[in-house]
């Protein structure tokens, strides 16, 4: 099964197949599922297929430092499509947006707006990471 069909059956935030094998099937709301399958299991991303619900500019960001193959977000903004596009990973997605919402639908989601203006996805990272640790 590819990661996309896993995301598809079950209630998960994302999935994760590297060589034809589940790697990971994460829960959970926002960008820490996927910050943390990154922070914890880096090796097991690389070159893997990554299939999230949502994918706006900062969990492309963590997608590009963890080098993965290829994405499938239902739903992708075009921040995240450029970025990449950018460094050549393949892209599918439900739903093409200009911006990932917040979760009441009342503003752009607040890890978008953290890093629309940074150029460079390790900067992106570090900014999500020192953002989510200090809401701690």
């Amino acid at each position: 099964m590819t990661a996309k069909q896993i995301l598809d059956t079950g209630d998960y935030a994302c999935t994760v197949v590297k060589n034809n094998e589940l790697k990971h099937a994460a829960y959970g709301k926002g960008i820490k599922p996927l910050l943390g399958l990154f922070e914890e299991n880096a090796k097991d991303l690389e070159g893997s297929s990554v299939a999230d619900k949502i994918i706006g500019k900062a969990a492309a960001s963590i997608l590009v430092c963890a080098k993965v193959k290829e994405v499938y977000g239902r739903w992708m903004s075009k921040r995240a499509l450029e970025l990449l596009d950018e460094h050549n990973i393949k892209v599918e997605y439900g739903t093409l947006v200009d911006e990932i919402q917040n979760m009441t639908n009342t503003g752009m989601c607040p890890m978008e707006n953290l890093v629309k203006d940074i150029n460079e996805p390790k900067e992106a990272v570090q900014a999500l990471v020192e953002f989510l640790t200090c809401k701690k």
